[in-house]
């Protein structure tokens, strides 16, 4: 990166003062997060920017400048053509574009590109960062794998998942949510409205006493009641959650499960016909 050897009085003390520091600073703080900022001109396709970018792509020249071939070259061929449209098409507003790269190393990394093209009515140049995805990317699937199993395993089970937010009395839930309780879609968010419209007309009450004393008493929410199903019949629900509470102690959302327990009620109720 240029050094700047200016004195900036709008810089914060604790730099003394000094913009080139505040710049080394920045830089490393880029480089540890594996983001590097970049300038192409257009017009000659040559790269200035930070030597976070040429770590990222293993470049042996860490300074700069660069050629855009140099970069370009290290685009895996699947992806070139992505790449390439997007380092050809001008656009308005930021754009970004993700592509797998082989570094100099031969290590197989995933990047993203975010970038504002300059210059519509003199020399063109395009400013952006380049950010190093790849533990991001195999984070997200992971994610995105554990959520499947889990839905899968609570659908199987015929339990429910959930968190109600208490500011705004959202839920958000696990995708058989709206099964269970009789609504018509998958969603993972709901009003708290539409879960109450649901529950027995009789049990509504012990079921909003039974909130509100979890919330003041800080214990465990255990609620038993009847929710309508979609054939119009009730199915008996039990409930568990657990208060959560912000810094400052105050409540600011319940997470929980909730489980049909309908055929159990039942074996109890005719055995206690039997005792009869």
């Amino acid at each position: 990166m240029p050094s700047d050897t200016r004195k900036n009085p709008k810089v914060p003390s604790v730099f003394g003062g000094d913009s080139t520091l505040l710049l080394d600073r920045l830089e490393e703080a880029m480089s540890g997060a594996r983001i590097g900022w970049f300038q192409r001109d257009d017009t000659s396709d040559m790269l200035i920017g930070s030597g976070s970018c040429a770590t990222i792509f293993g470049l042996r020249n860490e300074q700069g400048p660069w050629r855009f071939e140099e970069f370009a070259n290290c685009v895996l061929p699947d992806d070139l053509a992505i790449y390439s449209a997007a380092n050809q098409e001008r656009a308005s507003g930021t754009q970004s574009v993700r592509f797998r790269i082989r570094r100099g190393d031969g290590e197989l990394r995933l990047v993203e590109s975010r970038y504002l093209d300059l210059g519509d009515d003199g020399p063109k140049a395009r400013v952006g960062l380049i950010m190093d995805v790849t533990d991001t990317h195999f984070l997200e699937m992971r994610v995105r794998d554990y959520v499947e199993w889990l839905d899968l395993a609570v659908t199987s089970l015929n339990l429910v998942l959930w968190e109600r937010e208490i500011a705004t009395d959202r839920f958000r839930s696990s995708t058989n949510y709206g099964a269970f309780y009789g609504l018509e879609d998958s969603r993972r968010e709901w009003d708290y409205s539409e879960f109450l419209s649901r529950v027995h007309p009789e049990d509504v009450s012990r079921l909003l006493a039974s909130f509100q004393s979890a919330l003041e008493s800080g214990e465990e929410y255990a609620p038993l009641y009847r929710v309508k199903t979609a054939d119009g019949n009730y199915r008996a629900v039990e409930a568990k959650g657990r208060l959560q509470r912000d810094a400052s102690g105050s409540p600011v959302r319940v997470v929980g499960l909730s489980w049909d327990v309908s055929a159990k009620r039942q074996s109890e109720e005719r055995l206690f016909d039997i005792a009869r």
